[in-house]
């Protein structure tokens, strides 16, 4: 999921290639910044064209703090069942004053299945704004 939304690609078992409404907010810095809250494991492989680089929520802020504010992606809660799940991926802009609670932008709600051992969309991802 993560994949298709920063190199623009199909989410798997799909042809049509992802379009995330915010992503030139995130391009904008040096890299794609990801906020480890919410994930698995904090390995993250791409051939996006900037590097993705996952930080806690404390060092995103610091960063925010230090270089004015930030775009970042951050997975929400995930329901996972035996061979389906549902998984969101929000956009936020990160302020640089600690005080301030972080911005929400668009976001992408996926649900997938299980198919012979591989995650396969099952059909569009849902978009919305915060």
């Amino acid at each position: 999921m993560l994949r298709a939304v920063v190199e623009g690609a199909p989410l798997p078992g799909t042809a049509r290639a992802i379009r995330f409404p915010d992503l030139a907010f995130l391009q904008r810095h040096d890299s794609i910044y990801l906020a480890d809250e919410g994930m698995a494991g904090t390995s993250v492989a791409t051939a996006s064209p900037k590097p993705v680089r996952v930080l806690s929520p404390a060092a995103v802020q610091a960063k925010a703090k230090e270089g004015g504010p930030l775009a970042y992606l951050q997975f929400g809660p995930s329901r996972i069942e035996e061979d389906t799940a549902e998984i969101t991926l929000a956009g936020r802009m990160a302020s640089p004053d600690p005080k301030q609670r972080s911005l929400g932008l668009s976001s992408m709600h996926v649900k997938f299945r299980k198919v012979g051992g591989r995650w396969e969309a099952l059909g569009e991802p849902v978009f919305s704004a915060s």
